[in-house]
């Protein structure tokens, strides 16, 4: 599991799940594993081989998308998150 506090510019692909505390994504993530995304910025798609965990604090820019394969767990959202668009399969 690779653990991240900080901003992602780029696209990263992360091998056996992401836990993502803190910082913006500016370009696509793509995990082979479990995510837990709990704080930070989605400026731009996830796609996750696995399941998905959202916590307290995370923004989902409206033209972000999630893509999981696996179970979703949900904690208390912000409620600031004006649109959710997740699905549990790749396009």
């Amino acid at each position: 599991m690779v653990e991240l506090d900080s901003d992602i510019y780029g696209d990263l692909y992360a091998n056996g799940g992401l836990d993502f505390t803190n910082g913006d994504t500016y370009g696509e993530v793509h995990v082979d594993g479990d995510v837990s995304l709990t704080s930070g910025d989605v400026h731009d798609n996830i796609y996750v081989d696995g399941d998905l965990t959202l916590g307290w604090t995370p923004s989902i820019d409206e033209d972000a998308y999630i893509y999981y394969t696996g179970s979703l767990s949900l904690s208390l959202l912000r409620h600031g998150i004006r649109s959710l668009f997740l699905t549990n399969a790749f396009k």
